[in-house]
């Protein structure tokens, strides 16, 4: 679960340029893997990890649905400073409504003097993001944001083909490239063909600050928070049966193109691997064992 403004201590100081770092314990088969996330272009074969997201608009005044992106053409939010979770209206509530989901990846076995191996015991992992902004139903007169607090799950991500998603041109109707290359369903939550729902975590989105909680009050985020998420279960899966491949979707629930204004909103933003500040980027810290 999450926990806003705690900062992860004892771990600063090895945030830098490279895509891992590893820190020694006192015995040899113990140790934690921190894995920084960026390094290149955002895309899943130039680094060592991959994240993006992918985006739909309904309505807004010439009634752009934001799925129009031809094949072989990577796509325009790939190498976004932002990930982005969740949903939103932008202008009033009768004008357009976006809907994000979110998209990280990583290559648990890649890079030199690897200690992780498909036998590795993975005795804790946490995901630590950086909360950018978010964004809720804005109404002209006032321009008061609307945000509540929300639960998004994160699932296994089943698509393989041809090694695994390509961040730099999925969208919300093809995870890759090519025309076959489609979601199982458009937005990916086709659970046969898209996400394993055995294989996840969830943690609740939080308004931010600035927004009214529908609720009336509540716990909220503010940018530069840091989110920590439980990713053990997702870590130890990709060691122990795919291969080191980490790969995950992230679906807020009750997210409704047709009636998405209807308590649902929550669009939050967290700083991606391709920001300039190292510190900012998405973190894995693992403690793992080997037997």
């Amino acid at each position: 679960m999450s926990r806003a403004r705690h900062k992860l201590t004892g771990t600063r100081h090895a945030l830098h340029n490279n895509a891992k770092t590893y820190q020694d314990d006192s015995a040899p088969n113990n140790g934690t893997e921190i894995i920084v996330g960026g390094g290149g272009g955002g895309g899943w074969g130039n680094t060592f990890d991959g994240d993006s997201y992918i985006l739909k608009v309904i309505g807004g005044p010439i009634g752009n649905d934001g799925g129009d992106v031809d094949y072989g053409e990577p796509s325009d939010w790939h190498d976004s400073q932002q990930l982005k979770v969740g949903s939103s209206y932008r202008g009033n509530y009768n004008a357009e409504t976006r809907i994000t989901r979110m998209l990280y990846n990583s290559n648990l076995f890649a890079g030199q003097q690897n200690p992780l191996n498909s036998n590795t015991v993975i005795k804790n992992a946490v995901l630590r993001l950086i909360v950018a902004g978010g964004k809720g139903a804005t109404f002209l007169a006032g321009d008061v944001d609307l945000m509540n607090s929300r639960l998004c799950n994160i699932y296994r991500n089943r698509q393989t083909l041809p090694d695994d998603i390509d961040v730099t041109y999925s969208w919300w109707e093809n995870w890759g490239p090519l025309a076959i290359n489609q979601w199982g369903t458009d937005g990916a939550e086709n659970v046969v063909q898209d996400i394993d729902t055995t294989v996840t975590s969830s943690f609740y989105l939080l308004p931010q600050d600035w927004a009214i909680n529908s609720g009336g009050g509540g716990p909220t985020w503010a940018a530069g928070d840091e989110v920590f998420i439980d990713f053990t279960e997702l870590v130890q899966d990709a060691v122990s049966n795919r291969g080191g491949l980490l790969k995950t979707i992230w679906i807020k629930r009750e997210d409704d193109g047709g009636d998405v204004y209807n308590d649902t909103l929550n669009e939050t933003y967290f700083y991606s691997g391709n920001d300039s500040t190292v510190y900012v980027r998405p973190t894995l810290i693992i403690d793992w064992h080997n037997p």
